[in-house]
């Protein structure tokens, strides 16, 4: 069996977004209206995913927002934006909702400004499409869970971009893990193995540390969050979505010391209902 590419998801999630708004939402009194989506962060990743919802063919970019001019400049002009369309600054996300024209907002930034972006958002009634994790602390997750709630009030959309959730073949596997094809769970073990991001500049300057922010705790909440929390999910979702009742861990920074402050390894014990670890 092939392994679900990132691409295969990224449509699977921009379709799943579509379904989600009602068809006069989505498809507007003419054939050919789309829904227009700002960009809020707009490096690799959200290149990437601007570029899946076009190929949807029910969107269009309207706006492109980075705390890097350059950048948002750049993928303003790949999608013939004018000037007035490309915001920057750490504000670059309120700014560019403020300016109105949107539907919806792909918010591709570094989870510290995930909150306060989602929030402004769905104050301003967009669809939301908030890549994981959604924060980096427990304040910022109620924030989250508010706006959420709030989407949720208006009719709008709010999808996390969770790809092991809505991926076929992690959906299949799990309802037959559920379903007893293993019996009855005692124990799990979840690993996650990752190459690294090449650092960008020397570490030194506040520009320097957005640049490198998945190496960053603020940032980023350390990689168990940025990363890891895909592992921390696939066992929550085989224990039927059933949260840990107690946890241990220990961490260390051993070898990637070069920049930022992140931990490169996790170990960690989690104890589920029914004195599953």
């Amino acid at each position: 069996m092939n392994s679900p590419t990132r691409r295969s998801f990224l449509k699977t999630s921009t379709t799943a977004l579509v379904a989600t708004i009602s068809a006069r939402t989505a498809f507007g009194s003419q054939a050919n209206s789309r829904i227009k989506v700002g960009m809020v962060g707009c490096g690799g990743r959200g290149g990437l995913i601007a570029k899946m919802f076009v190929e949807n063919g029910y969107f269009e970019i309207g706006g492109a927002a980075d705390y890097f001019a350059d950048k948002a400049q750049k993928l303003g002009s790949a999608y013939q934006l004018g000037a007035d369309r490309a915001f920057s600054g750490l504000e670059c996300a309120e700014k560019m909702i403020a300016k109105g024209g949107l539907d919806a907002i792909a918010i591709i930034s570094p989870p510290y400004f995930h909150p306060a972006q989602a929030k402004a958002a769905v104050d301003a009634g967009l669809h939301v499409y908030l890549a994981k994790p959604v924060a980096v602390d427990v304040p910022g997750i109620q924030s989250v869970r508010t706006s959420g709630e709030q989407a949720r009030a208006k009719k709008r959309v709010f999808l996390i971009d969770f790809q092991s959730r809505t991926d076929s073949f992690f959906i299949e596997a799990m309802k037959r893990v559920q379903a007893g094809a293993l019996g009855d769970l005692a124990f799990g073990e979840a690993r996650y193995h990752a190459g690294r991001l090449k650092p960008k500049g020397t570490g030194t300057t506040p520009e320097d540390r957005l640049n490198n922010w998945v190496f960053d705790k603020a940032l980023s909440g350390d990689i168990v969050v940025e990363q890891n929390i895909h592992t921390l999910d696939m066992m929550s979702w085989a224990f039927g979505n059933a949260g840990p009742l107690k946890a241990t861990a220990t961490c260390a920074r051993r070898v990637r010391i070069d920049v930022g402050d992140a931990n490169d390894t996790f170990s960690g014990l989690l104890e589920y209902p029914n004195q599953v670890a």
